[in-house]
């Protein structure tokens, strides 16, 4: 019995050891793919259009806006999408990203093509 035990054991912390390798092996990889040429639209009609589907149907602001502001942006009314609001679940806190073109905190600085990349075609 305490062979089996032992044997047990042995396989259990090979296990752990193998599967400790295998997930510090693949923590620094990098998944990059090109930047897609993509412009941000000027058109009037277009932005309006964009504006939509941020504040309506996307609902950006319930995660993005500012907890302070939610009943305004539940009400319809545009607020700065800054972030702040807290999600306090398992297992820890988030806090979503700063979406407003701010150069300093938002995404001001970042290219239309980085944000294609980084927000609508790889995950928002």
């Amino acid at each position: 019995m305490k062979k089996v035990l032992a044997g047990l054991g042995a396989a259990l912390l090979l296990f752990v050891v193998g599967l400790a390798v295998y997930v510090a092996s693949r923590q620094h990889l990098k998944f990059s793919v090109p930047l897609p040429a993509v412009a941000a639209a000027t058109d009037p009609a277009v932005v309006e259009r964009g504006r939509y589907v941020v504040r309506n149907l996307a609902s950006c602001p319930i995660c993005h806006g500012d907890p302070k502001q939610m009943e305004r942006a539940q009400a319809g009314e545009e607020v700065p999408l800054s972030g702040g609001f807290e999600f306090n679940i398992p297992p820890g806190k988030f806090y979503p990203s700063n979406i407003t073109p701010d150069p300093e905190t938002g995404i001001g600085r970042f290219s239309d093509g980085e944000i294609a990349r980084a927000a609508l075609r790889r995950g928002a």
